[in-house]
């Protein structure tokens, strides 16, 4: 017994000793490869075998996970690619950006090298995800927020030239081209089989007013003949399956018509569509007020009420209206929003922000009356879909809600984004054409 006490502890020391020497050992040789591997790249960096060297500081860390080496490796790829500016040596560089900024996320210069990298390729897609990423891991500098911004806002031009349109943010549009009247998607793909003499509004159902050769009908989003009218019309709006009415203009005033060809009483200057069972109409001597169904006067008169893209006057419980001189924001059972009031005002597009003039200049108030951002701008329309044209010097861009110009002033005119991110631009004074972000 007292010989296995003696025994155990020399034992177990050995072990120790043994196994520090092994540990010992191991580093010893993991310093020696580590060391070996930088001075093989080193040498082959100065021989000018650029990927070889890249092979060996990566072999290096292996052994050591150095993250300086990381730094070599990357500084390595700039001179090889600088040196034979090729596919294969930018492909590496990034490759070697990518995993560097993996290994160091924290590192910025990494990831903004590699988008700029990819932006010089004219790899935006590649970019534009590379950035995100860099973002979504906390990687937050002005220059990434700035290239993020950029690539996100990048855009397309489309070819086909309009030069008159009747913007509908829900679905379709009409516009007209050099042949005549056709409809779009909210993608701008015509999907009208032919042209028409004229074109109206068409709602969601794809139900819209047409004039051809022979006459003027209604038809569906197959272009099935709903109705038929022995007569024509110089302007149409929304037709509404609750009400039965539809908004036309025969000559100089606008009426309200069925599928029957009928008629309520009453001509205007201009009218809305019918939204729950109403519509604004403004009378010839100037004032607006709400109808019903029946064409019967239902509410006070003001001085002028505005109308969405659809024609409505009410749009996600907001009514914008004219009474004392002063455009004022309401809710839908006209009650008046807070003490805002302005000189004049754009329409309510489903987005927070609606664009308001005051004092000679345009800036941006909510729904609730609480000014976002104060007036500066020659001109401005809403927010739709996360921005909003603004127009300085005669020219029209698009700034976000930071106030940020992400779109630069390059427009004659400038219209609203849909949620599929296209709007209609001008960039002379006769002919619109679709804008599309690159990226969502």
């Amino acid at each position: 017994m007292g010989i296995f006490k003696v025994v155990l502890p020399v034992a177990i020391s050995g072990a120790l000793l043994l196994s520090w020497g092994q540990f010992a050992g191991d580093v010893s040789r993991q310093g020696q490869g580590y060391r070996r591997c930088l001075k093989l790249a080193e040498e082959s960096y100065q021989k000018g075998l650029y990927e070889q060297a890249v092979e060996y500081y990566k072999n290096s860390l292996e052994y050591k996970n150095v993250l300086g080496v990381y730094d070599e490796i990357c500084k390595t790829c700039k001179v090889f690619y600088e040196e034979e500016d090729s596919k294969h040596a930018r492909n590496l560089y990034i490759q070697c950006l990518l995993e560097a900024a993996e290994a160091v996320p924290e590192n910025a210069e990494y990831w903004v090298t590699a988008v700029k990298m990819y932006k010089e390729a004219e790899d935006y897609s590649s970019a534009y995800s590379t950035v995100k990423k860099a973002l979504n891991k906390g990687t937050q500098t002005e220059e990434l927020i700035a290239l993020y911004r950029e690539l996100k806002y990048m855009f397309q031009i489309d070819y086909q030239l309009y030069t008159e349109y009747k913007n509908w943010l829900g679905g379709y549009i009409s516009l007209y081209n050099a042949d005549g009247w056709v409809r779009s998607n909210p993608v701008g793909k015509v999907t009208s089989s032919q042209t028409y003499q004229f074109l109206g509004m068409i709602n969601d159902n794809g139900w819209g007013l047409y004039t051809n050769d022979i006459d003027t009908r209604m038809l569906d989003k197959n272009e099935v003949v709903r109705a038929r009218f022995d007569f024509s019309v110089q302007d149409a709006g929304i037709y509404s399956p609750e009400s039965g009415w539809m908004p036309v203009r025969k000559e100089l005033y606008w009426q309200f018509m069925n599928l029957e060809g009928e008629f309520l009483p009453g001509e205007y200057q201009h009218v809305s569509c019918f939204v729950n069972g109403k519509a604004a109409v403004e009378t010839k001597d100037g004032g607006w007020y709400l109808i019903n169904t029946q064409g019967e006067k239902v509410s006070e008169v003001y001085q002028d009420i505005k109308l969405d893209l659809s024609g409505s006057y009410l749009r996600d419980g907001v009514i914008l209206a004219k009474s004392g001189d002063a455009y004022h924001i309401y809710q839908s059972d006209w009650t008046q929003v807070s003490d805002f009031s302005c000189e004049d005002i754009d329409i309510c597009l489903g987005d927070n922000w609606i664009a308001y003039k005051d004092g000679g200049k345009w800036g941006f108030v909510d729904k609730e009356g609480n000014v976002k951002i104060e007036p500066a701008y020659e001109k401005a329309k809403s927010f739709s879909n996360g921005l909003a044209a603004v127009c300085q010097n005669q020219k029209w861009g698009f700034i976000d809600t930071t106030n940020t110009l992400v779109i630069d002033y390059q427009f004659t005119d400038a219209t609203y984004f849909n949620r599929y991110h296209y709007c209609l631009i001008s960039q002379d004074d006769e002919n619109y054409q679709f804008m599309h972000l690159m990226f969502d």
